[in-house]
């Protein structure tokens, strides 16, 4: 009888959880896009042509790291409060599996706990958000998207575990992390400062969490894959469109 009433609460508790982070994110959302547009802020974007193309860039990568937020954290709310898994299981990718396209971009938005979700957003965040702002278009921008989704699918789908089943964004932090780093060595300027400043205050969480092996501390497996296929089709994306690359981007 203990026991059922502390899985009530439990689960109430987690509900609730959920329902406010979800809230306050997306409340957060709406503030910084109304602080974006505010006329002060405004006046700014429109003194000059590249003050203008920053802040673009800025509400861009505003709008798109809020609707992943809001995207990750509501597929786990509904898994885990309705469907009971079955939304992480059949978004996830199956290596060496039945080839599917679609999981190749849906995986990095399931996760199979709270706390697998938890410990990726922030950087998540960060890393993809620095991302957009470094790019000059978003033509540009889904090009390289579309490349890392791809490299980084393909690669787990290859050399993952045999019929291992891989859900989670830490292989898509690790793209955006390689991407940004190599990307600023490439372009000069304060991009290059912002990658340098990547390297010194999370190079060594990213290439330990790029090492990695075995389980994680809730009991899951470790996709090595995705963390290696991530990191790399997020240095190959930054080599493409580099001025040294293929689709040097002046």
């Amino acid at each position: 009888m203990f026991r059922w009433v502390r899985n009530i609460v439990q689960t109430i508790w987690f509900f609730f959880k959920f329902v406010t982070i979800l809230a306050v994110g997306y409340l957060l959302l709406m503030g910084l896009l109304w602080l974006l547009h505010h006329p002060a802020l405004a006046s700014m974007t429109q003194s000059s042509a590249s003050a203008a193309d920053f802040w673009g860039r800025m509400e861009t990568a505003v709008k798109a790291m809020g609707g992943v937020f809001l995207l990750t954290w509501g597929l786990r709310f509904l898994d885990q409060f309705f469907l009971r898994g079955r939304l992480t299981s059949g978004l996830s990718l199956v290596s060496r599996g039945s080839f599917s396209l679609i999981s190749l971009f849906t995986f990095p938005f399931v996760h199979g706990s709270y706390g697998h979700l938890l410990g990726n957003t922030p950087l998540l965040l960060l890393f993809g958000g620095l991302a957009i702002l470094f790019l000059p278009t978003v033509t540009l921008l889904v090009e390289v998207l579309l490349f890392i989704f791809l490299v980084q699918g393909v690669g787990v789908w290859l050399f993952g575990a045999r019929n291992g089943r891989t859900v989670g964004a830490s292989g898509l932090v690790l793209a955006f992390y390689g991407f940004d780093v190599a990307h600023g060595l490439f372009a000069g300027g304060w991009v290059t400062v912002l990658a340098l400043a990547l390297l010194l205050f999370f190079g060594r969480r990213m290439f330990r969490t790029l090492l990695s092996r075995g389980k994680t501390a809730e009991g899951a497996q470790i996709s090595t894959a995705g963390h290696l296929w991530g990191f790399l089709s997020g240095i190959f994306a930054a080599y493409l469109i580099s001025p040294f690359g293929p689709l040097a981007v002046g």
